[in-house]
């Protein structure tokens, strides 16, 4: 399978949004084309598409991430595979190239979160050499509309 790994451009928006939405993260191409839009111009922010016959087959995105406590690293903030494509070493090639990308920017560390349910998610981080650190709680507030 010849697949072809490349930044993330405005036309990917409809089949981005489609697959987060395989990912539980249901959103319009409208609302993924203003959100790619936004991370095109972001110096922290940075997105590779899977492209397999011109067709996209999964997304990645990482960030420059920096924290008093421990130092920078990058963080893989979002990835998700086609349903029909799993299994088929299309995450494995988006997380080399984060990996690649993070080495690059002399990051020695890529971290990753996930939901505690996501257990086969678990599995396959793990065989790409990642280690749980920890699990945490994560509290969300929605805020008024100004």
């Amino acid at each position: 399978m010849e697949i072809d790994i490349r930044e993330i451009r405005m036309e990917d928006a409809a089949t981005a949004a489609r697959l987060s939405g395989q990912l539980g993260y249901p959103t319009t191409a409208g609302e993924m084309e203003a959100r790619i839009a936004q991370l095109l111009q972001s110096p922290s922010e940075v997105a590779w598409v899977a492209a397999l016959g011109g067709g996209l087959i999964g997304w990645i995105q990482a960030s420059r991430m920096m924290r008093l406590e421990s130092g920078p690293f990058a963080e893989i903030t979002g990835l998700v595979v086609d349903a029909r494509a799993r299994g088929a070493g299309v995450g494995k090639q988006l997380v080399a190239q984060v990996q690649a990308w993070a080495l690059a920017q002399s990051y020695t560390r890529v971290v990753v979160r996930m939901n505690v349910t996501r257990t086969e998610t678990h599995g396959f981080y793990s065989k790409l050499g990642f280690v749980e650190k920890k699990q945490q709680v994560v509290w969300d507030r929605q805020l008024p509309a100004l």
